[in-house]
């Protein structure tokens, strides 16, 4: 147990060393600042998404009318044939 422990420090304690003394952290400091930019291909993109989820949403809706609307249909036709 204590050697599985020893093990683990170890391991944590070299992954650390190499993270701090990489070029990962090269060049960062505490006034560094992490910005984004959308290119146009991005915005396009998005674009896409929400122009797709829109018609899906309205072809759904539409759908969901008819199939109330032909049932409504099939409804009172069955009534009007119950009746004669």
């Amino acid at each position: 147990d204590k050697d599985m422990q020893q093990r683990i420090q170890d391991a944590i304690h070299r992954a650390l060393y190499i993270f701090i003394n990489s070029n990962a952290t090269n060049g960062y400091t505490t006034e560094s600042r992490f910005t984004t930019f959308r290119t146009w291909y991005d915005n396009a993109l998005t674009a896409l998404v929400t122009v797709t989820a829109v018609l899906t949403g309205v072809s759904a809706a539409g759908y969901i009318a008819t199939t109330v609307l032909l049932k409504k249909k099939e409804n009172s036709a069955t009534e009007v044939e119950d009746e004669a």
